[in-house]
């Protein structure tokens, strides 16, 4: 069996809607909803651990990720988004913005990493 390669330029036409399944393993970003942000302090509060190891007040979180196997199916909500990413404040459209049939969370993930169903 070949091995599948992806390149940098290939990016598939997608459309709001579309049923996709995940081609090679990828990590899907989703911003925190308000009642994890709100759990996140009351653990906070609970524990008691305000500050690091360093002093440092610990912030909350403000994007989870999580990894999808080859083969997951997911359904595209917007075709093509322009990303800012957590760090390089930079965007791009080479995202698309997908709802995980499983969880029912919102992510966006690389379209390269996608392929119609």
């Amino acid at each position: 069996m070949a091995q599948l390669s992806l390149t940098e330029s290939f990016t598939p036409k997608l459309k709001k809607g579309q049923l996709v399944e995940v081609v090679m393993g990828c990590t899907g970003t989703r911003r925190v909803t308000p009642a994890e942000l709100q759990h996140w302090h009351e653990e906070r509060k609970r524990l008691g651990d305000w500050f690091d190891s360093a002093g440092e007040s610990r912030l909350p979180p403000r994007f989870y990720s999580e990894d999808f196997s080859p083969g997951r199916k997911l359904t595209v909500l917007r075709a093509a988004v322009s990303v800012n990413h957590i760090w390089y404040r930079t965007g791009h459209g080479k995202y698309a913005l997908v709802l995980c049939t499983r969880t029912g969370h919102e992510y966006y993930v690389q379209k390269r990493y996608l392929r119609g169903v």
